[in-house]
């Protein structure tokens, strides 16, 4: 286990700027790369920079975190950081509501728009429900 890694990740989650905690994250993502670090410190790295990503309002950037996390933290075969799923679960809740109430709210939407909007939600709560 990195020392550096975990001490650059509790740091990046102590940060309340915002930008300064993205980049102290993806300095323990790029520390954690560059060291081999095992996978469970890897996903750790991925979460606070994903943690980050949110602070910044950068909703996609943090999912993309948040997805290879998970795949890191599946490499050993068990989950080690089961608030992935929730993470995941709230931003996808988030996504799909502000995209159900952007079509809601058009009134130039026709049923079509609105059909495509409830399968994409759907598409989503599948995924990473």
């Amino acid at each position: 286990m990195s020392d550096k890694v975990q001490q650059l990740i509790d740091q990046a989650n102590r940060e309340n700027d915002a930008n300064k905690a993205k980049e102290i994250a993806q300095e323990a993502v790029k520390t954690a790369d560059n060291e081999h670090v095992d996978s469970n410190l890897y996903a750790k790295a991925r979460i606070a920079l994903g943690d980050a990503l949110l602070k910044n309002k950068d909703t996609n950037g943090a999912i993309e975190e948040y997805k290879k996390a998970v795949k890191l933290d599946e490499e050993d075969g068990k989950v080690d950081s089961p608030e992935l799923k929730d993470k995941l679960n709230k931003l996808v809740d988030q996504v799909s509501s502000k995209l159900q109430k952007s079509v809601d709210e058009n009134p130039n939407a026709d049923s079509n728009e609105k059909g495509i909007s409830s399968m994409s939600i759907r598409w989503f709560g599948f995924h990473f429900g």
